[in-house]
């Protein structure tokens, strides 16, 4: 971190990042001591990122990312990417001498990103410190730059060539009432002029109607920046395991047990993080294999427990309860269900179940003791991350996960609190016919 920012009085705080690398490392002093007051607009904070895993980290809304476009890998480039997916609002700035490169390509693509030959100029460097927030979608300051042909031949990715450094600026409009000549500029003849509109068939002055506003783009969802991190996260996890292995294979012959083990690990991680993020998304189909849901339901409790300390459970469940859907994934949803129960009521407390027909449907309630949920609102904990940090084992979409799972099954899982800071699970699935 390069000369951090106090407590600022702005209402929405901006960061400007630095990318790794020695040649940005060198900027860093530099715009801390040019940086203006944040009250001006000035960043709140400068950070200089060490390794591309520092995007995980949690940033503003609004920020400037600066990148060494030259040191950039295809998978460097995809951690940025993820970044600015999780940070919509966000600007990026590529330096560099060769703007061809496929990861540079990529990201110059993206909304609100630019370029500037290496090494900046002033212009450039003061650019980095103004507020992203008070810019357009391509303000001049940040669109790219123009090089030489003795640079590195970049080309502008917009259809024209932006304008270079030397060339000369348009001239500025007379103010109203200045004295100044006004330019002399061609004007078609009146007479001649009317017989072209005539020609044309549309009146000789025209109103331009107005452009109706561009409707501004829903923010996604908080937990989503983290869903992407996590998975950023992930891969660059499976990068190292990976990494290992070939080094491992290299050195020493076949590759270490351990080194597999932790590739199998992290594959694995990933698979169950996505699929869960999938069933968030779009729930799953129904199937129609025929199970007894108070079996099921007792299978669950039983391999849960079935390595530690089990509360007491009161079950109480009459005649099976058929029903139509996927076992797997029902199981699934079970097991979040009751990972979330058990965590709260530990070793001392009561879980009390009920399972029974209600109508053409099955219905499951489950109550238990809050613990450190207590006091939570019930629909907070079921969003993705609700309990990420109370309860770090569960999956942080696995709640989310069940939901959509449930609804997938033409059924619904809702949570809700209930007296004595207890909360309830209720599950309804339709009978089978």
């Amino acid at each position: 971190m390069i000369d951090p920012a106090g407590p600022s009085p702005r209402p929405e705080p901006w960061t400007l990042a630095i990318g790794p690398g020695a040649r940005l490392d060198r900027l860093g002093p530099w715009l801390a001591a040019g940086r203006p007051d944040a009250a001006t607009g000035g960043p709140d904070a400068i950070d200089a990122l060490t390794d591309w895993d520092d995007l995980i980290s949690t940033f503003p809304e609004t920020g400037r990312l600066v990148v060494d476009a030259d040191t950039l890998s295809d998978w460097d480039g995809g951690r940025i990417e993820a970044f600015l997916a999780a940070h919509p609002t966000w600007h990026l700035h590529l330096c560099g001498r060769d703007s061809t490169r496929s990861a540079t390509r990529r990201l110059l693509a993206r909304d609100r990103s630019g370029w500037t030959p290496w090494p900046p100029d002033l212009d450039a460097l003061e650019d980095f410190l103004r507020d992203p927030a008070g810019t357009s979608a391509s303000p001049a300051s940040i669109a790219p730059r123009e090089t030489t042909p003795e640079a590195s031949g970049a080309q502008s990715f917009g259809g024209e060539a932006p304008p270079r450094a030397t060339d000369p600026a348009p001239p500025a409009e007379a103010a109203p009432g200045s004295s100044a000549p006004p330019e002399a500029t061609p004007r078609l003849d009146p007479k001649v002029r009317a017989e072209i509109e005539t020609i044309l068939e549309r009146p000789a002055v025209t109103t331009p109607s107005p452009t109706p506003p561009r409707a501004e783009p829903a923010a996604p969802a908080a937990y989503f920046r983290r869903q992407v991190a996590d998975l950023a996260d992930i891969a660059q996890r499976l990068r190292f395991s990976l990494a290992r292995c070939r080094a491992t294979g290299e050195e020493e012959g076949p590759p270490e047990t351990a080194a597999l083990a932790d590739l199998e690990a992290e594959l694995l991680r990933l698979q169950q993080f996505t699929r869960t993020l999938g069933f968030t998304a779009s729930p799953p189909p129904r199937g129609d294999q025929t199970l007894d849901l108070r079996r099921l339901l007792e299978e669950q409790l039983a391999s849960l427990t079935a390595d530690g300390p089990r509360p007491t459970t009161h079950l109480a469940a009459g005649e099976a309860l058929p029903i139509a859907g996927d076992k797997a994934l029902l199981a699934q949803a079970l097991d979040a269900v009751l990972f979330l129960a058990l965590s709260t009521t530990g070793a001392e407390g009561i879980l009390r179940i009920e399972a029974a027909a209600d109508g053409s449907r099955a219905r499951v309630s489950l109550a238990f003791p809050a613990g450190p949920l207590a006091g939570l609102d019930p629909a907070a904990i079921l969003e993705p991350y609700g309990v990420a940090s109370l309860l770090p084992e569960l999956g942080p979409n696995a709640l989310a996960a069940a939901r959509g799972i449930a609804r997938g099954q033409d059924g619904s899982l809702s949570l809700s609190a209930g007296p004595e800071d207890h909360l309830i699970w209720i599950l309804e699935l339709p009978l089978a016919e």
